[in-house]
């Protein structure tokens, strides 16, 4: 069967026949791969079916990484020949630059950047300047494809060392001859003005910009640019190819008014520019509203590109540019009020949001949220909006209050009060004209509006102006609107609008003292969270779990709310938001319990979750997942001793599921229930052998490290509630705890596996190196220190710092030396380390004592930056102003070690619970009793940013 008719039956819609024709196809290539590569490219240079084409190109690209050369990961040959390479080389080329079928190139193209990968220079070294020779030729298929592939090949291909000599200069050279000339059309400009894009990145090279001799050229390259673009943008042609031309031109000027230092780009020419992307905004607003607002499909649209698409990206760039010229101010160049009308007309609802949100009110509160990942032209007006020049914010706001009437359209109202929640985002005061009062009342108006969407924004609005203005407004404004919605809320059939007062109810929460509102209005919150439940989806559950902790804030005890709670969770218990959000409900709703209250909740609980984990078999799903973690953060709150009752119903479930359960998602998880339940039970309800079954699964070595991420704390759990109980078996725990560390790879094991060697260094630290020393304690110690700075968490630091300082005040001798600093190829001191060459990398071998001091000056000086301790670096100052010779007896006492003992005092080793106030008296006591020669660490290994550390946090 010929190639040609196995391309046609690999896309037919008879499954059994295109699996039969793509197995041929295999076997096919497999069997000849040169021939059939040629094949492939000969068809898709056919003037024939363009799928056809389209596919033959594409399965081409599927094979190149098979057959080409040993260069790709996936090859497996044989290779096709150099011959064949070659003609297959040309003929994409020629595809490039000569097709007239858009596609058809850019599929080509594909295959060019796959290919030059590994061919590129030393197979193909011709293949730049071929390019640039096409981009300057007068063919215009041909310039359209070199443009378009170099800018594909230029982050890959070329090496800053050729672009700053030559290649860049070149190409912007003849981007910007494209972009100027006249007789060239709106299509080969945007490809030349998206490559001088490209190159226009690389200039933001610091090793360029940094360079003196470099500043006059780019200096006039910017001159001109700038020129050259404004006088390009005053071309407001409504066609197609010459807005996605302006939108090119647009994302170069924000590329130059963001990246490049400010001086570059003159005043004068940022005033132009801006004052021409307000022209066409303000010319652009109308066939936006056409198009894109109200959906008239009068205008012309391109076979290739959507007019509302093109439209819409053409918008977003003009504000983006805008945005970026915050120093600039507005108004200066504003000369009537077209402008703020055409940001109004921008940021007006368009007709498929409108129907989007009326039928689908969850699609709303994704937006509202601001989890959409869409970015529409009315996102960028909205960011516009908060990034005004300081001196605008209070016009524009002003501005905008005029244009609220009541008898206006209700989608020009709902844009105006959606600008002024962006100008409510901006960080800098407005200063209002009109009464804030007469304000607030015209948006609480609006709010009963017989419109939805304008009802949803209004209420939306109302927190946000009383938040931008609590300053100048009595509590009593915010407190009283709150309620006016609740009512409305409550009144109001529909989801959206329920939805919207949600969203608003999260702007009230630092607004409102909610504890006084009374358990009647947080019944009415409870109502209006419940009656959405039912249909809600996607990002509107979260909303409801973020809602129902504010109406908590009231009173949070309550039944009713944690059976609100499971009923969210269930909406979407695989959502990673919302369980995150649930536990903040749980959290609130544990606060300060007692243990009745506890007692009826988690009945409540264990009749819920109980069924789930019995009926799992261990299998995961997220309802399971969601169990465990609910049910561990009840244990874990528990203002006792668990009651028998609960731990009779929960630890057999538990202990079952653990024995039977192989997923490690579902171990993680019940691993670090099982231990909320040994820390919070009495131990004479355990069965001690149960324990050691369930710590054994998890010490099993075979077990990964994902599924014992909790072993480390579980082991300490366990060793310090059963220590009478465990003599006998301690030391095969400690043996199987520490051969788990030594084989563990994921950093988040590792880290809790060094519990149990804190434990055991602060319970006896000379039997706890006796017994590390039965197995490799100098890998053990690597282990530790290595990873000493990425462990999280206030109590976990602390514990590893408390026990290196036992293991340092020991005085214990070591035998051994471990891992310094990393050794430096001097060869080559700017090589790039890689994660696998950082496996096999060496390091300077140093006693462990000098290891301990080194990682603890490091946590001390984390610590006073991370508590924001007033540093001595200002007293120093002070000094120095008066006395130039300060500075100079400070580094005396830095580089002096008895200087340094003298002026930092005597101090015992506080049990202060400030890990800083800690680490301050033990390096103050082993400084004074010079404990394991600390003076000559201090004087030969310490490096002057380590002794600076200590000089500038002990001496008082």
């Amino acid at each position: 069967m010929s190639l040609l008719v196995l391309l046609n039956a690999v896309q037919s819609p008879d499954n059994n026949q295109r699996k039969l024709a793509e197995e041929q196809l295999g076997v096919a290539v497999a069997a000849d791969p040169s021939s059939t590569a040629l094949e492939l490219i000969n068809i898709a240079k056919a003037h024939g079916d363009l799928a056809l084409r389209q596919f033959a190109l594409l399965y081409l690209k599927k094979i190149v990484p098979m057959y080409w050369s040993a260069g790709f990961e996936s090859f497996k040959g044989p290779a096709i020949s150099q011959e064949h390479k070659a003609a297959i080389r040309n003929s994409l080329l020629e595809v490039v630059t000569n097709d007239p079928h858009s596609k058809i190139r850019n599929g080509a193209s594909y295959a060019v950047v796959q290919i030059a990968v590994v061919d590129y220079p030393d197979e193909w070294p011709s293949l730049l300047e071929t390019l640039y020779n096409h981009m300057i030729s007068l063919n215009r298929i041909a310039v359209l494809g070199g443009l378009s592939l170099l800018q594909d090949l230029l982050d890959d291909l070329v090496t800053e060392e050729q672009f700053f000599n030559g290649v860049g200069i070149a190409i912007i050279s003849q981007c910007m001859k494209l972009m100027g000339n006249s007789t060239v059309d709106a299509e080969v400009k945007t490809a030349a003005a998206n490559l001088y894009k490209s190159c226009l990145l690389q200039l933001e090279n610091p090793a360029y910009l940094e360079d003196e001799s470099k500043r006059p050229a780019l200096q006039q390259h910017f001159n001109e640019i700038v020129t050259m673009m404004t006088v390009l943008l005053q071309d407001t042609t409504l066609d197609i190819h010459c807005m996605l031309f302006r939108t090119a031109l647009y994302a170069i000027a924000y590329v130059l008014a963001t990246e490049f230092p400010e001086e570059l780009f003159e005043p004068n020419a940022k005033l132009a520019l801006q004052k021409e992307t307000i022209n066409d905004v303000s010319q652009l607003a109308g066939l936006f509203a056409t198009v894109v607002i109200q959906e008239d499909d009068e205008f012309p649209n391109d076979t290739e590109f959507d007019t509302v698409t093109v439209l819409t990206n053409l918008v977003i760039e003009q504000f983006q540019f805008l945005g970026g010229l915050e120093d600039l101010g507005l108004f200066s160049v504003l000369t009537s009020d077209n402008f703020l009308n055409a940001i109004i007309t921008v940021a007006s609802l368009p007709l498929e949001t409108e129907s989007e949100y009326s039928e689908e009110y969850d699609t709303f509160v994704t937006e509202e949220m601001g989890v959409s990942p869409d970015f529409s032209a009315r996102n960028a007006v909205f960011q516009y909006m908060s990034e005004l020049n300081a001196e605008d914010v209070s016009k524009v706001f002003n501005g905008l209050i005029d244009q609220l009437q009541y008898d206006q359209p209700w989608k020009t109202t709902e844009a105006v009060l959606y600008l002024l929640c962006g100008l409510f985002d901006h960080q800098e005061p407005i200063a209002s004209q009109s009464s804030l009062v007469d304000s607030l009342n015209k948006f609480l108006q609006f709010t009963e509006s017989p419109n939805t969407l304008l009802r949803a924004r209004a209420v939306i609005t109302v927190p946000l102006f009383l938040d931008k203005f609590q300053d100048r407004l009595s509590d009593d404004f915010a407190t009283k609107s709150l309620l006016h919605c609740i009512r409305l809320a409550n009144n109001d059939s529909t989801e959206l609008f329920k939805s919207a007062f949600l969203v608003a109810l999260l702007s009230y929460r630092e607004l409102v003292e909610f504890h006084n509102l009374g358990n009647e209005i947080q019944n009415v919150l409870f109502d209006i969270i419940a009656s959405l439940i039912s249909s809600a989806k996607d990002d509107t559950p979260p909303l409801l779990a973020e809602a129902l902790v504010i109406a908590l804030k009231i009173n949070n005890v309550s039944m009713a709310a944690l059976n609100l709670m499971f009923e969210i969770a269930q909406k979407d218990a695989g959502n990673i938001e919302l369980v995150l959000d649930i536990e903040d409900v749980l959290e609130t709703l544990l606060e300060s319990i007692d243990m009745t209250t506890f007692t009826g909740y988690i009945q409540n609980v264990l009749s819920r979750f109980i069924p789930v984990i019995v009926n799992s078999k261990g299998d995961f799903s997220a309802e399971l997942m969601l169990a465990l973690q609910v049910l561990s953060i009840f244990l874990e709150s528990c203002p006792g001793e668990i009651p028998e009752d609960v731990f009779a119903a929960v630890e057999p479930v538990i202990y079952d599921l653990l024995m039977v359960t192989s997923d490690d998602q579902v171990l993680q998880a019940g691993g670090e229930l099982y231990n909320s339940l040994i820390k919070n039970s009495d131990a004479n309800l355990f069965d001690i052998q149960k324990v050691l079954q369930v710590l054994s699964k998890f010490l099993n070595p075979e077990l990964s490290d994902s599924a014992a991420l909790n072993v480390g704390t579980l082991s300490v759990s366990v060793i310090t509630k059963f220590s009478s109980n465990l003599e006998t078996f301690l030391p095969e725990i400690l043996k199987a705890t520490t051969q788990r560390l030594l084989q563990a790879r994921e950093l988040a094991t590792i880290q809790d596996l060094l519990n149990v060697l804190c434990y055991m260094i602060s319970i006896d630290v000379t039997q706890s190196v006796q017994f590390l020393a039965n197995f490799e304690i100098q890998k053990i110690f690597n282990i530790w220190f290595s990873n000493f700075s990425s462990v999280s968490g206030t109590s976990e630091i602390k514990h590893n710092c408390q026990a290196l300082v036992a293991l340092f005040l020991s005085g214990i001798d070591f035998d051994f030396t471990v891992d310094g600093d990393e050794m430096v190829d001097l060869a080559n001191p700017n090589l790039i380390i890689t994660r696998s060459m950082r496996k096999n990398a060496e390091y300077k071998q140093i006693l462990v004592p000098v290891k301990i001091i080194k990682l603890l000056v490091h946590e001390l000086r984390d610590q006073s930056t991370n508590h924001q301790y007033e540093s001595r670096d200002g007293d120093i100052d002070a000094v120095a102003d008066d006395d130039e010779e300060g500075w100079e007896d400070f580094d005396d006492i830095r580089d002096d070690f008895d200087k340094f003992k003298e002026t930092i005092g005597d101090s015992d080793i506080v049990k202060d619970e400030d890990l800083r106030v800690y680490l301050i008296s033990f390096f103050k006591q082993v400084a004074k009793d010079n404990i394991h020669d600390f003076k000559s660490i201090y004087e030969l290994y310490l490096t002057d940013d380590e002794r600076q550390t200590l000089t500038d946090t002990l001496i008082e």
